[in-house]
């Protein structure tokens, strides 16, 4: 195999990208049809939610393990080629356990397995996609290309949810129909990324990843207001990955609903985004703390409130609300990172923002997936008062060590 690393001069840049976008709207619809059917069948074939805790959980470890590397591999190699080959090894791992997989008995080592590899790729595909960018689009059509992608993105997210619950109504669709979409929609990301007009500038300089995870890891230690939200963060995303896994499971086993109105969760859930993005950018105010725990507090207390009632449409609403307003939390968290952070480390601060955030999360999504078959309905009061008490305790903690 040729090296990735090359040594060609740099790309001419263009107004836009349709390669680059369409390859994004495709693997990304394909990911969100395979998602979606996933949970579906997972938890009506095996009638709770431990498998998908697994997989879940599973899944998010190996993208942490991939976030470790991707940063330094990305910074190095050939973007393009990257994406290509992330691309096709994801369609590979779909195609070959769509062929071995049994739709009424899945392997759940198998599909453990799968859902690991498409993580941790992932964890290189999507700096690629990030990295490659700029060198594509010119500097003054950058804010409207990248405007672009996220209203696609959303868009997406709307269009995805729906699209499946109408897929799983016909006969012939199973999870296995579900694997080779999801596998031919990287296949068509590959084809359409190697059209991309793209020439590689190599970087020589060796980078040490695990310095500069060191140095901002540094950077958040010495800076109490940074690293008091970033744990937070954290605790918030232990308890919220057990959503993810509790929705369909009430859909299927508690509200004995099709999978329809699973989608329609989704749907709430994307549109509550949507609207707050929407929201936010028109405001246009600077983060501060105090608003950010404020939204978390009351966020989570509405997502309590579906805890006291077992209604469908009481869900549904409740789940739209929540999402609106932890939209806006994780919208200001991210502002609040980018203006509390000197310019210069950025990119070492954020790499250690993503590792501390998510390390809870695949642990979240295990145990959930074995308390949620116990408690059902009860989960949405553990997730909201557990977020809320130790966000409370981790605020207190360090404003007393500011204090002092």
């Amino acid at each position: 195999m040729k090296s990735l690393i090359q040594t060609e001069t740099s790309t001419q840049t263009h107004h836009f990208s349709w390669p680059l976008l369409s390859s994004a709207i495709i693997s990304k619809l394909g990911s969100i049809l395979y998602t979606f059917a996933l949970n579906w069948y997972l938890i009506k074939l095996t009638g709770n939610a431990s498998a998908l805790g697994t997989i879940n959980a599973v899944a998010g470890v190996a993208m942490v393990a991939g976030n470790l590397f991707s940063g330094s591999v990305v910074d190095r190699h050939n973007r393009q080629r990257l994406l290509i080959c992330s691309d096709l090894l994801s369609a590979v791992a779909c195609i070959t356990v769509a062929l071995f997989i049994n739709t009424q008995r899945p392997q759940i080592v198998l599909l453990t397995v799968m859902s690991g590899i498409l993580a941790f790729v992932f964890a290189f595909n999507s700096p690629s996609v990030k990295a490659i960018t700029p060198e594509i689009i010119d500097k003054d059509h950058l804010p409207r290309f990248n405007a672009t992608t996220n209203s696609t993105s959303y868009l997406i997210k709307l269009v995805g949810p729906a699209l499946g619950g109408l897929l799983i109504g016909f006969s012939f669709m199973n999870l296995r129909a579900f694997m080779w979409l999801n596998g031919w929609s990287f296949v068509f990301a590959a084809v359409l990324d190697a059209t991309l007009r793209y020439r590689f500038a190599p970087n020589h300089e060796k980078q040490n990843f695990i310095n500069s995870l060191i140095t901002g890891f540094t950077y958040l230690r010495q800076t109490p207001a940074l690293l008091d939200i970033i744990i937070i963060c954290a605790w918030v995303n232990f308890f919220y990955a057990g959503l993810d896994i509790l929705l369909p499971y009430l859909i299927h086993h508690v509200y004995q609903l099709p999978a329809i109105n699973y989608s329609w969760l989704l749907f709430a859930q994307a549109a509550g985004g949507i609207l707050c993005g929407l929201w936010v950018g028109k405001r246009n105010r600077e983060a501060n703390l105090r608003q950010m725990f404020a939204d978390l507090v009351g966020g989570s207390a509405i997502l309590g409130l579906a805890g006291f009632w077992t209604n469908y449409w009481f869900l549904l609403v409740i789940t739209f609300v929540c999402e609106f307003i932890m939209a806006r939390f994780n919208i200001n968290f991210f502002a609040f990172v980018q203006t509390h952070t000197n310019r210069e480390f950025l990119g070492r601060v954020f790499s250690a923002v993503f590792l501390t955030v998510s390390c809870l999360a695949p642990l979240g999504s295990f145990l959930f997936g074995r308390i949620i078959n116990q408690i059902g309905n009860f989960t949405f009061l553990l997730i909201s008062l557990s977020t809320i008490v130790t966000a409370l305790i981790t605020h207190l903690f360090f404003r007393e060590k500011e204090t002092k």
